[in-house]
């Protein structure tokens, strides 16, 4: 004899079932628009290459060479422009933060090289031997 499912469970099934079933639907839908659109736009740039002449569609060199030395000055502009930036006047706020900063990481480094080196436990394996001491005294209450 087949086992019966419960109602409820059966109708949460269906009505699953119909709300992926119409998700679905939905997306081929989408799917099929995108496809659509993705397909007149590759006619277009084709047609907009065919209909150039071949002489126009590629840079002779003169052009090139004003269009790279063009992009040099750019370049050239805007690594003043974040040169400058770098040495602006700093806030009092921010050079108090980085000599904090800097205090800081001069007085861990060495204390990071040695737990490196294993000479001294690290925060990470007392977080361990803390879970393996955790997780030994649950499995002993288990077991009562």
């Amino acid at each position: 004899m087949p086992q019966m499912f419960p109602k409820d469970e059966t109708e949460n099934y269906h009505n699953k079932l119909e709300k992926w079933t119409s998700k679905d639907m939905q997306l081929i839908t989408l799917h099929e628009e995108i496809i659509t659109k993705r397909e007149a736009l590759l006619r277009t740039s084709r047609n907009l290459l065919h209909d150039r002449p071949p002489e126009d569609m590629f840079l002779n060199d003169t052009d090139a060479a004003l269009r790279s030395d063009r992009m040099m000055k750019d370049f050239v502009s805007l690594e003043e422009t974040l040169d400058g930036g770098l040495n602006a006047q700093k806030s009092p706020r921010f050079s108090t933060l980085q000599a904090n900063h800097w205090s800081m990481v001069n007085n861990m480094y060495p204390l990071w090289e040695r737990a490196m080196k294993d000479e001294i436990p690290t925060r990470d394996s007392n977080v361990a031997d803390a879970r393996s001491r955790k997780d030994l005294a649950w499995s002993s209450l288990s077991h009562v």
